[in-house]
């Protein structure tokens, strides 16, 4: 199963998200990272099926095709999970047979492509979820702490919230430090100073 990432030269970084065997690996390296062409890439930019039946002699992925012949894969079959007129990815299937992947196995590829491209699709709104939950969290506790920085240098120096923030920037860009972290030692160290007169 492969699926785009944002990234590459036309915005998309193909990833292999499983593979079953490890020619499969070698494979997608080759098309994705390597040669910058072949089945799956032809799929998902045209969000229809690629077939081959015979690699080694398909013009189409001249380099590719030579490779993978040479390899002892002479068919594939990708397909392109749609969500939403959307190619998600793709459903990469190889065979060292020669006209391997019939009418048939293009029509069952079909089938499996609709679960396979919800599975997919919910997958990755997932993992996006659970990163803006992470992001989130770290902003809010980020936030806070600036906030107690800026009262403590508030009562320090009797500033104003944006005398005693303008402050705390400063010594952030002087240390190179993020502002974060220059906000949460300030806290740290007049918690034990308050600990210490105890």
């Amino acid at each position: 199963m492969i699926h785009p990432n944002e990234a590459g030269s036309d915005g998309v970084r193909i990833q292999a998200w499983s593979v079953t065997e490890d020619f499969v690996q070698v494979i997608d390296t080759l098309q994705y990272e390597k040669l910058g062409e072949g089945p799956c890439i032809t799929c998902m930019r045209s969000g229809r099926p690629a077939v081959s039946g015979s690699l080694g002699s398909d013009s189409r992925w001249p380099h590719f095709g030579g490779s993978v012949a040479r390899m002892g894969v002479r068919s594939v079959l990708a397909r392109p999970p749609i969500i939403d007129d959307r190619v998600i990815g793709a459903i990469n299937c190889y065979a060292h047979e020669r006209d391997a992947f019939t009418e048939h196995a293009v029509a069952l590829g079909s089938q499996l492509a609709g679960p396979a491209a919800v599975s997919v699709y919910n997958s990755q709104l997932l993992a996006t979820t659970r990163q803006r939950t992470t992001q989130l969290q770290q902003a809010l506790h980020s936030r806070a702490v600036i906030d107690q920085a800026i009262g403590i240098i508030r009562s320090r120096t009797g500033g104003t919230p944006q005398e005693a923030f303008d402050r705390l920037t400063r010594i952030s860009q002087r240390e190179h430090t993020k502002l974060a972290e220059v906000a949460e030692q300030l806290v740290d160290e007049a918690v034990r100073r308050a600990r210490a007169r105890q």
